[in-house]
């Protein structure tokens, strides 16, 4: 299956509208289609989709209560579409590590349908930043609101600063790491530096090891969708 990832770094912006849409044209279109409400603990893609709460919760699978996660699918009223919602779930399933992400990420790669689409929830957190980086493409939601864009923004930093953290922890022996904790702690008049300026800055130190980094950035895919876009200046946004 072909993971998509929908998401932001502030709620209320339509991320759930655009997945469940996305998901309806999708299945419209002849694909056989998953749609995974990763908004955990505070799942509602079910009440767009008129579904029933999940069989099972989702939290169960991830804490290796129950092993098949074709068990946690329900199907919508629309041909093609299936859901994973997490309606009936455990109030501690947001509180994800990495290992419950990785059997999240190992059990959807074992269902069959032609795109998985993961409505993620807003925010920061590294358990919410490694649901988005599952998707082979990202799309982030966001509107006009200048609050909504400088949570974008901040989203789109952390993205990549989560992605080549990732890129370090998997080379053993790599100082890269410890460089990058002191670039980032660093200020720049006042500020923390730009994702511009902290390439630049590791450029210095070793350009083979920075040259992966640069590869593990250009390698995201990302789009964005700029929500409730009225007048003219907004468009120009």
């Amino acid at each position: 299956a072909r993971f998509l990832a929908i998401g932001g770094g502030k709620g209320g912006v339509g991320k759930s509208f655009v997945a469940t849409n996305l998901g309806v044209i999708l299945s419209r279109l002849g694909k056989k289609v998953l749609i995974v409400d990763a908004d955990l603990g505070a799942a509602n893609l079910h009440t767009f989709l008129g579904a029933e709460g999940a069989r099972l919760p989702l939290s169960g699978f991830l804490k290796g209560e129950n092993s098949a996660i074709e068990s946690l699918i329900g199907k919508t009223a629309v041909p093609n579409l299936d859901i994973i919602s997490g309606a009936n779930d455990a109030l501690d399933v947001a509180d994800l590590g990495g290992e419950k992400i990785a059997r999240l990420r190992d059990g959807l790669k074992r269902v069959d349908y032609d795109y998985i689409l993961l409505d993620t929830g807003p925010g920061t957190a590294s358990n919410l930043l490694d649901l988005f980086l599952m998707g082979d493409d990202g799309i982030i939601i966001t509107t006009v609101e200048p609050t909504s864009i400088e949570n974008t923004y901040r989203f789109i930093k952390c993205l990549v600063l989560r992605k080549i953290k990732k890129v370090l922890d998997s080379q053993e022996g790599s100082g890269l790491k410890d460089l990058l904790k002191n670039i980032l702690n660093e200020s720049v008049q006042g500020r923390s530096r730009t994702i511009k300026e902290t390439f630049e800055h590791l450029k210095l130190l070793d350009q083979l090891e920075v040259k992966n980094l640069v590869d593990a950035r250009d390698s995201m895919k990302i789009s964005i969708i700029i929500n409730q876009v009225r007048r003219q200046e907004e468009k120009e946004l």
